[in-house]
């Protein structure tokens, strides 16, 4: 039988909580604790090890740099093809784009008017991640899911108002020198 003992992240050792031994051994080699820290786990004459550790992960170099580039432009086909809000925020900024680049007299100010634009659609990619993944746990209502999604909202609702004010004032500025 295999005797695992719990190792602290600062090189303590102590028994397995209780919970472990309620959910039982597979549950202990996963690393769920009731204390919300994942142990370290040593089998006699073992180093600590990762449990499970994703083999992507080792990747260096140029590797990992093509990996997470298609990873990415994978986010941005699913974000197009099944986030309608994605592709309505992308339709509005890049008109945005081009009219920054008309309207702006120095690099500073193309900098101002473009940078609400991008973030509008990094918030819409984070907050169509955060709907997909509570999607994907339970499709049943619940109020931290709910508080989850209207968060997300929320941030966008944060990056559209950072559009109209710099924007806005941008604009009321030129109108008025």
């Amino acid at each position: 039988m295999l005797h695992l003992e719990r190792f602290h992240h600062d090189g303590r050792s102590g028994a397995l909580p209780p919970c472990a031994k309620a959910l039982g051994t597979t549950a202990a080699l996963q690393g769920r604790t009731l204390s919300g820290r994942t142990p370290l786990l040593r089998t006699p004459m073992s180093e600590p090890t990762a449990p499970f550790r994703n083999d992507l992960k080792g990747r260096t170099g140029l590797v990992r740099l093509r990996n997470a580039l298609r990873y990415s432009l994978g986010g941005y086909r699913a974000a197009w093809k099944d986030e309608q809000a994605f592709r309505q925020i992308v339709c509005l900024c890049g008109p945005g784009l081009i009219l920054a680049g008309l309207l702006c007299r120095t690099w500073a100010e193309g900098i101002l008017l473009i940078l609400p634009l991008a973030l509008a659609v990094v918030v819409e990619l984070c907050n169509s991640a955060i709907e997909n993944v509570v999607d994907r746990i339970s499709p049943d209502w619940h109020p931290l899911a709910k508080k989850a999604k209207d968060m997300g909202s929320a941030a966008q609702l944060t990056a559209q108002l950072l559009i109209a004010l710099v924007w806005g004032s941008y604009l009321l500025v030129r109108i008025c020198a």
